[in-house]
């Protein structure tokens, strides 16, 4: 987001960028996204961003969910401008940051299961070698 509003980066560029900038897989997903823009002239640059990058978010322990919300930005077509790319990128991120929260608040409890069931099958391994 910064770079689309305070350096006015197209976003071809952006992830061309981001993907120098950042550990694999999401910079090889951005420098590939850069890559396949940049060489093959007339396609979609949203078209391009959610098929690489929905590739490399399939084998990240992501539910289906957040993948959505993550490329929907990018779903719904082209950006008119700088302004309404920004909106867009805003509410992907506003989404997002309410999914963690849900999944924050949940985590305690699975934390304990966790704990409960880790204790009973030790219980249980110790009845059946005595």
């Amino acid at each position: 987001m910064s770079e689309v509003r305070y350096g006015n980066t197209a976003l071809p560029e952006c992830c061309k960028r981001l993907g120098e900038q950042m550990e694999d897989p999401y910079g090889k997903g951005f420098r590939e996204i850069a890559c396949i823009y940049r060489e093959a002239g007339q396609v979609s640059f949203a078209g391009v961003f959610v098929q690489v990058m929905g590739q490399c978010l399939a084998g990240l322990p992501l539910k289906k969910e957040e993948r959505d919300i993550f490329l929907e930005a990018f779903r719904q077509g082209g950006f008119q401008d700088k302004e309404m790319q920004l909106k867009c990128f805003e509410q992907s991120r506003d989404r997002l940051l309410t999914c963690i929260r849900s999944e924050e608040k949940t985590l305690p409890g699975k934390c304990r299961m966790a704990l409960s069931l880790g204790g009973m099958s030790g219980l249980i391994m110790i009845i059946v070698l005595l």
